[in-house]
């Protein structure tokens, strides 16, 4: 959902996706957007980067191509071992994600309530259609997650965590607002970014 690897793959594709742990540029492409002086001021630079060479000479005249891949075989030297330290890469750049827009923020909070909460809540709630309803997208949320669960070959257990994957999301990206409106926001190396 959060990176649809086809269409940040098309080149016919605007759109543009980065997972910035590992990214490979090529020289000549790097060059051509003018370096990473182009992305200086992004708070969100891998998908700064990734946009700026997929629109190399603008949309009309699109000639950069990137390619957003999955891969076991990298370690990360940045590891987020605990919700803490996932909850402060979040909350670094959420709220920038969401152009600072509270309602996009809002639109969000409720769109990730819906989509991944109400299949786990409304079973609880009174009345065979929503208990079944519920019941049927919980069961399709699980099963569509767990390629992705077995891809990094955690145990099938994890399949039924996106629910909780997604209140921390949505803790997270509400601590980037408050940040960004206390003047705090964008947290890297001990400055703030976004503020």
């Amino acid at each position: 959902m959060l990176y649809p690897f086809a269409r940040a793959n098309d080149e016919d594709s605007d759109l543009a996706a980065a997972a910035g742990g590992v990214m490979l540029v090529r020289r000549r492409a790097l060059n051509n957007i003018g370096g990473l002086a182009s992305i200086r001021s992004a708070l969100i630079d891998d998908c700064s980067l990734a946009k700026n060479i997929k629109r190399i000479g603008g949309p009309e005249e699109r000639s950069g191509r990137i390619e957003l891949t999955l891969s076991k075989d990298v370690k990360s030297i940045r590891p987020y071992p605990d919700i803490r330290s996932v909850w402060r890469m979040i909350a670094r750049s959420a709220f920038t994600q969401l152009r600072h827009s509270y309602w996009l923020l809002a639109g969000t909070v409720m769109g990730m309530g819906l989509l991944f909460m109400a299949p786990f809540v409304l079973p609880l709630t009174s009345g065979m259609l929503a208990t079944g309803l519920g019941l049927l997208t919980a069961i399709f949320m699980i099963l569509l997650y767990l390629p992705m669960v077995r891809f990094y070959g955690l145990p099938i257990i994890w399949a039924v965590t996106l629910p909780v994957a997604a209140v921390v999301y949505i803790g997270a990206t509400i601590d980037s607002a408050r940040l960004y409106w206390q003047g705090k926001g964008g947290q890297w190396k001990g400055r703030a970014q976004a503020s």
